[in-house]
């Protein structure tokens, strides 16, 4: 893997870690300009948001029945504590489905 590859690899593992609350945001001290400051804490927030959202877009068109039957808020909330039990591990979301049955399965709620 090229230097660049493998810098940027570490940058997108620093940045999962922060978003999972496995570390501070001081972990991308040296990809921030300005990691203590609100622009960058919002930033943090917008990409912890749209990977909520986007594990929920994946997992409701995979099982709309269980959505339809746990509604909306609930639904939205299984997904995304799902994503930060066991996150994606490859970038095609459709496979992060294959996480869902085994979360519930071991989620007491």
């Amino acid at each position: 893997m090229s230097a660049g590859r493998e810098r940027e690899a570490a940058r997108q593992r620093a940045l999962l870690a922060v978003l999972l609350g496995r570390a501070g945001a001081h972990t991308l001290r040296s990809w921030l300009s300005r990691p203590d400051d609100a622009l960058s804490r919002r930033g943090l927030r917008a990409y912890f948001a749209n990977a909520g959202a986007s594990a929920e877009r994946a997992l409701g068109t995979t099982f709309p029945l269980l959505k339809a039957l746990v509604g909306e808020e609930g639904f939205g909330a299984l997904a995304r504590a799902c994503w930060h039990d066991d996150p994606p591990s490859r970038g095609d979301l459709a496979l992060f489905a294959e996480a869902l049955p085994g979360f519930i399965e071991r989620d007491p709620d």
